[in-house]
């Protein structure tokens, strides 16, 4: 059973993979899918670090503006952390209000789908 993963780089890796693991009840597989998610999290943050350093464009040898290559890195990460996380099916909202400098944080849905909410009420009825 994984109960930790100490090779992630950044601290917000091994939190997001620790708030996730308690928050749900992940099996094996998934729990493998989120640390590849989470590793997906680490090179995004990686790639931010160098365009901190080293900036979004860059002149060849010709003068010509270039995008850096991490630009290309952090939007591939992202698309496969989207798709870990889709295929984890987790039931996540994310807020809207976040304040200024501030980072939207998730919220974990603790109650059904609004559906499932629906098809819950209209069997109660029926049993009633």
């Amino acid at each position: 059973m994984i109960k930790e993963v100490k090779h992630l780089k950044y601290k917000s890796s091994r939190e997001f993979f620790k708030k996730i693991s308690k928050d749900f009840n992940l099996e094996e597989h998934n729990k493998k899918i989120l640390i590849l998610a989470c590793e997906c999290l680490d090179q995004i943050n990686t790639g931010q670090k160098i365009l901190e350093k080293e900036g979004n464009y860059y002149k060849n040898r010709f003068e010509e503006l270039r995008p850096n290559p991490a630009l290309k890195e952090i939007k591939d990460n992202k698309s496969i952390f989207l798709r870990y996380m889709k295929q984890l099916n987790l039931d996540v909202e994310f807020r809207t209000e976040a304040g200024a400098g501030h980072p939207p944080e998730y919220l974990v849905k603790k109650k059904k789908s609004k559906r499932k909410q629906e098809m819950d009420n209209e069997f109660e009825k029926l049993l009633d």
